[in-house]
């Protein structure tokens, strides 16, 4: 584990708590047990929205995570006369602040090998930007259609498998209603999107139209965010952030929470 740095003198920045009773040995060390050693700072760890913490010291954090999620625009169930685009991220501000403004920003700019991130966790200490999810549009896959079903099916590759059970997939779309939470066949509604569960296979019930040429002309430009079966990581520069003495409030704007790993009084 990481060592403050010396001399570790109550007041100076290190340890400012009354539970600490320090005594200065020669070279500096402080203590607050009386032999000499150097206290041991405590470690927590807390995840949020706002990463909100009270009894931060003056060091660089042991850790941040950052989640990165997608952002819809609009409200509503998605469908084809109610279209949500999606949208991801290219970078991410972490803020550092013991308010709800000013402070410090930290600005962190994706590599362009990840291209715009739809999903994933930033490793900000670490320098490692995982990737979770990938987005795809309808024209992009190859298609058929059931007829008995009303539906139309493709394959997709790199998609989790087995990893969920039928129709629980998580998804975004943006024309067609995902569907993930078990229900029956019978009671999936038209125009819905949902996975098979056990394959990398997606379903789209329709009746608005009866072929694959007709689909795609009519909803090829449809965007599908859909989870990696493995996750891809990308090295990114290590960003150092510091926490203030005392009060951080600590969050980023790409649409997740923040874990943060620190020293505490």
């Amino acid at each position: 584990m990481a060592r403050p740095m010396k001399p570790l003198v109550r007041g100076g920045g290190y340890y400012p708590s009354s539970r600490w009773t320090p005594l200065v040995y020669p070279g500096g060390y402080t203590t607050a047990n009386g032999n000499g050693a150097e206290p041991t700072p405590l470690i927590k760890t807390v995840k949020g929205a706002i990463a909100h913490v009270t009894d931060a010291l003056a060091m660089p954090a042991i850790g941040l995570k950052c989640e990165i999620n997608p952002l819809q625009a609009g409200t509503g169930d998605p469908s084809p006369t109610n279209i949500r685009p999606i949208s991801g991220w290219t970078g991410c501000n972490i803020h550092v602040s013991r308010t709800m403004s000013g402070g410090t920003v930290y600005p962190i700019t994706f590599p362009d090998s990840a291209g715009t991130v739809y999903g994933g966790t930033l490793d900000v200490v670490n320098g490692v930007l995982k990737v979770t999810h990938a987005i795809t549009t309808v024209s992009a896959k190859t298609w058929r259609y059931e007829s008995n079903y009303t539906r139309f099916n493709a394959g997709f590759a790199g998609m989790v498998s087995g990893k969920y059970g039928v129709r629980t997939v998580p998804f975004m779309c943006s024309a067609f209603q995902p569907i993930d939470d078990g229900r029956s066949l019978a009671s999936v509604p038209n125009n819905s999107i949902y996975g098979a569960g056990t394959s990398a296979t997606v379903f789209i019930k329709t009746d608005t139209v009866s072929t694959v040429e007709d689909f795609i002309s009519t909803y090829g430009n449809v965007q599908i965010l859909y989870e990696l079966e493995s996750p891809i990581d990308i090295t990114i520069s290590p960003t150092e952030v510091t926490t203030l003495l005392g009060t951080n409030n600590i969050w980023h704007d790409a649409n997740g929470d923040t874990e943060l790993t620190y020293y505490a009084e």
